[in-house]
């Protein structure tokens, strides 16, 4: 029997929510607001932070 095609699970940002899919194809993630060091996936418009990671606690 052939192997199924398609995605086997829904993918998910770092915080585990699933990614929406818009209309137009593109991916964006729900809640960027909480994921400060992304650069993709942004609302339209949202510009990435600028904000300095380098110094925060791990």
């Amino acid at each position: 029997m052939p192997p199924e095609l398609g995605i086997s699970r829904i993918p998910r940002d770092p915080l585990g929510y699933p990614y929406v899919l818009l209309p137009n194809g593109q991916v964006q993630v729900k809640f960027y607001r909480k994921l400060p060091f992304i650069t993709k996936g942004l609302p339209q418009g949202q510009e990435p932070s600028d904000m300095d990671l380098s110094t925060m606690d791990k």
